[in-house]
């Protein structure tokens, strides 16, 4: 691997930890085309892709927990607290990288389906392993937004 290549992810995970996130990990774009579908792989999205960066953590706060109002969780969902970080690395990645990227958000796309799976980003970029309960589990955080 390039000293280059190295040091831009070493980067990309500095900043990813600076802004918030607990885990920030990289998995190649090839490691998505035995188990992805067509339509939601990393290059479908973005033509020419070679590295997904995933970034987890932002769980809800104790006080979150603890409110006797469940629709506080809903509007202070995964997307309020993670989804700024991943904008900000794909800002990061064009503005002073000098590569193109494309910020994936957690929504839907076409007929239900993610634009690409981000659990299984997250557990191929090292981040963790499936759980029987159904999110991808970190050894240190447990259960993480991604």
């Amino acid at each position: 691997m390039a000293t280059e290549t190295v040091d831009a992810k070493a980067r990309i995970k500095e900043l990813a930890l600076k802004r918030g996130a607990l885990v920030c990990g990289v998995a190649g774009v090839k490691s998505f085309d035995a188990v992805a579908p067509e339509g939601h792989r990393p290059g479908d999205l973005l033509p020419g892709a070679r590295s997904v960066v995933v970034v987890g953590g932002a769980p809800p706060r104790a006080g979150d927990w603890i409110s006797p109002i469940p629709e506080h969780q809903e509007t202070m969902g995964t997307s309020q607290r993670i989804e700024p970080i991943g904008r900000q690395i794909a800002y990061h990645i064009e503005e002073e990288l000098g590569y193109y990227a494309l910020y994936i958000p957690g929504g839907v796309s076409r007929g239900n389906q993610p634009f690409l799976s981000l659990m299984l980003a997250a557990e191929l970029a090292g981040l963790g392993s499936r759980s029987l309960a159904g999110p991808i589990l970190h050894a240190k955080y447990g259960m993480l937004f991604y």
